[in-house]
């Protein structure tokens, strides 16, 4: 439980430490649905337009049609731009409740804080995306070890949201494009 308690700690100065500017523009999750030899796949987009002050960008909130209890698949820079100069790690946060809050910034300036509400950091999911894209399985229930920037384990929460943690600022203009894929209910 020491360790356990010890990594939040950790991960959340890591967090705190790395935001020197957060002013780049994110959107809600689009979902298409996409019919592939007959299997039908729900996928959500999202994307946030980072600028060369910010140094991290998040998603919104997953979609409330993620069924968190099923497999599902992130894929992470997925229109493959060059976000980061040095390395780029995504990390996954997890709420468990209706007032969990993802770490919307409480100010633009370069001191912004987090403001976690009912939600922790859950683990890296990638290591590094700065210029390359990144795929990873989620796979509730598992009940082997997670395969490092491959598949992962989970809580079952209901919410969840992405960290692209720069250690400089990002190298330009982008849109950071995330994208959730899921095989439809039923399928």
């Amino acid at each position: 439980m020491k360790k356990l308690t010890l990594f939040f700690v950790m991960a959340m100065l890591l967090i705190a430490f790395n935001v020197s500017a957060a002013k780049f523009t994110e959107t809600l999750w689009v979902k298409t649905t996409v019919n592939s030899y007959g299997v039908k796949y729900n996928v959500w987009t999202h994307t946030s337009a980072v600028t060369a002050t910010d140094s991290m960008c998040y998603t919104a909130v997953t979609p409330l049609g993620l069924d968190t209890s099923k497999e599902w698949e992130v894929i992470f820079n997925a229109d493959v731009v060059t976000i980061d100069a040095d390395t780029l790690p995504v990390w996954i946060v997890g709420g468990w409740s209706e007032d969990s809050d993802f770490g919307y910034l409480t100010d633009d300036s370069i001191d912004c804080e987090f403001s976690f509400t009912d939600m922790a950091v859950l683990k890296t999911l990638e290591a590094d995306v700065k210029a390359t894209i990144g795929v990873v399985s989620i796979k509730p229930d598992m009940t082997t070890a997670d395969v490092t920037d491959t598949v992962v384990n989970l809580e079952k929460l209901p919410y969840y949201g992405f960290y692209y943690l720069g250690t400089t600022t990002f190298s330009g203009s982008v849109s950071v494009v995330t994208i959730i894929i899921q095989k439809a209910t039923g399928y």
